[in-house]
């Protein structure tokens, strides 16, 4: 894919042979295969030289070098198996500075050379890649295990790499800006061009792989004799199919909870934010709250449930005095999506004689109905669905 890249002509160009850093990075992964993945130092040391990039080589590696590294090893179908089964089966005790080094050294080389944007662009081709590498990793690591440790990792690898994309994004902007000249075309910036926090990526990611997270959560539930007395069940013949009922309310509950659990920890990071930067981040929280609400399961939009906690949460403090009338606007149309978003699933509620989840959609749309008569002070009419012209 990077035949014809700049990055990769230069590195070429200086002869450098990826061989030697290969060799040490699957030596170490050899060894965690070994050791059958419980060697606690084996599998660290493979980490620090896989997601820290840090190898002991007598010559020092640049940008363009770690290209051709990943390159040649995400193409070995052996040595991605291998990175599955240990992704399955190791989570190293923090995940601080992965793939940092990477983007210091770009950071660095991006300064001397004179052509930043197709260096900058070739860098962002290449974490795209690295990402869609790892999706496909993701995807066998999710076929063979349930634990959720194992998800995480995998969830925290996506998040780590939309981030460095969204970085990238942002010095092009930058380059762009510094070469902007003030007779051109106006350069207009929307707020979706800064990453959210990973904080964030993280709890939407679960929000996105819910049914996969809740399924694991199932075979983890213990139905006890009070559950069932609870449920009412006397006699065998019910016995499996409620069971059943049993462990999927608990593993919804379980799911409910773990993604609370990372909401509380954003909320308590953002509120140490200033305004300025939280209307930003308001927007972009509530672009990914329309993606997640249209392909979310109705199940899930109990009245307990994270989504519409998030969503009460962001429209009711997003707005205050400090919110200028700009900001407002680009709020007001947002509100609308997603009104327009949960009219069309009340309307499969009501498809599905749902009527639980038909009367919580009710709840939510007249909540955000409310939100939208606080922020634009006039009456709510409607949406595009219901007649109303934006």
């Amino acid at each position: 894919m990077f035949d014809n890249n700049f990055i990769l002509q230069e590195a070429l160009a200086n002869v450098f042979d990826p061989t030697p850093a290969v060799q040490e990075i699957k030596k170490a992964l050899n060894t965690c295969t070994l050791t059958k993945f419980r060697s606690q130092d084996s599998c660290a040391n493979f980490y620090s030289k896989f997601f820290m990039n840090s190898l002991e080589l007598k010559d020092e590696l640049n940008f363009p070098n770690w290209i051709q590294i990943y390159q040649t090893l995400l193409s070995d179908r052996r040595f991605t198996e291998n990175l599955s089964l240990y992704m399955s089966l190791y989570h190293p005790r923090q995940y601080l500075g992965m793939f940092q080094s990477l983007v210091n050294l770009m950071d660095v080389e991006v300064g001397e050379t004179k052509v930043k944007i197709r260096y900058l662009s070739d860098a962002k081709a290449f974490f795209v890649l690295l990402q869609n590498s790892f999706e496909s990793i993701t995807a066998t690591v999710i076929a063979q295990t349930n634990d959720l440790e194992a998800m995480k990792f995998c969830s925290i690898v996506r998040s780590v790499l939309t981030s460095k994309i969204f970085y990238i994004n942002e010095l092009i902007r930058r380059v762009i800006d510094e070469n902007h000249d003030p007779n051109d075309i106006t350069i207009i910036h929307d707020y979706m061009s800064s990453p959210l926090d990973e904080d964030w990526q993280e709890l939407f990611s679960m929000l996105e792989h819910a049914d996969e997270y809740i399924e694991r959560f199932r075979g983890e539930v213990v139905v006890t004799e009070q559950d069932m007395l609870d449920e009412g069940i006397v006699s065998k013949a019910g016995e499996a199919m409620k069971t059943a009922g049993i462990e999927a309310k608990k593993a919804v509950r379980m799911f409910d909870e773990l993604c609370m659990k990372a909401y509380r920890n954003a909320v308590a990071k953002r509120q140490q934010r200033k305004h300025s930067e939280m209307v930003g981040e308001s927007l972009r929280i509530n672009n990914e709250l329309k993606r997640i609400l249209k392909v979310l399961p109705l199940s899930l939009l109990g009245p307990h449930g994270p989504v519409l906690a998030i969503i009460a949460w962001v429209i009711s403090i997003v707005v205050d005095r400090a919110t200028d009338q700009k900001d407002r606007n680009v709020l007001i149309g947002q509100l609308k999506d997603e009104i327009e978003i949960v009219e069309e699933k009340i309307q499969m509620a009501e498809r599905n004689g749902d009527d639980k989840a038909k009367i919580e959609l009710i709840r939510l749309r007249q909540k955000l109905a409310r939100e939208y008569e606080r922020i634009n002070r006039i009456p709510f009419q409607g949406t595009r669905r219901n007649g109303y012209n934006r």
